[in-house]
């Protein structure tokens, strides 16, 4: 997962996504391509996102304690978990440019990742009875240079232990 702000490990829990590759590639009349974007955005259940939202906010505590339970190299920053948009692209990406342009596409984005789309479409098209899906990721780099796998293995550990407290707490209670 790309964040477009925060710190390594933070967790970002998808309200929606989108396939920021979707759209159009027109000719303008000086002859040059220009892309005109038009994705669909899929919507995660209303719901789960009041309850994860809500969670974010209340349980800074379980948050904090995400963070000091990884025994390896951490961020020093605090620990955050954030609800917002996903773009969803084909494509790895190292170049500050291309995140500036996907993050032109909505003001609100928090990351961009190759799955949460497609994960969501799937729910969206299951037959009855549809699952309900979250998209949780943390972190672990921005889509621009140096692009390390360095905070790959903290970034897991953040968002898997986020995902079996919110089970534990939201969802089996």
């Amino acid at each position: 997962m790309a964040g477009i702000e925060g710190n390594p490990g933070d967790i970002l829990v998808a309200d929606e996504s989108w396939d920021y590759g979707s759209g159009k590639i027109a000719t303008e009349e000086d002859g040059k391509a220009v892309f005109r974007f038009g994705a669909k955005h899929i919507q995660i259940d209303p719901g789960l996102k009041e309850a994860v939202s809500h969670f974010c906010c209340d349980r800074r505590d379980l948050i904090a304690g995400i963070q000091t339970s990884w025994l390896g190299s951490r961020s020093t920053y605090l620990l955050q978990a954030k609800v917002g948009p996903f773009a969803t692209g084909a494509s790895v990406i190292e170049h500050e440019e291309t995140v500036r342009e996907i993050r032109g596409q909505d003001r609100k984005l928090i990351g961009f990742d190759m799955e949460a789309y497609g994960v969501l479409t799937a729910a969206r098209i299951a037959p009855e009875p549809r699952p309900k899906c979250m998209i949780v990721k943390s972190i672990c780099d921005f889509g621009r240079p140096p692009k390390t796998d360095q905070w790959q293995s903290y970034a897991a550990h953040t968002s898997a232990q986020f995902i079996h407290a919110f089970i534990m707490e939201c969802i089996l209670r």
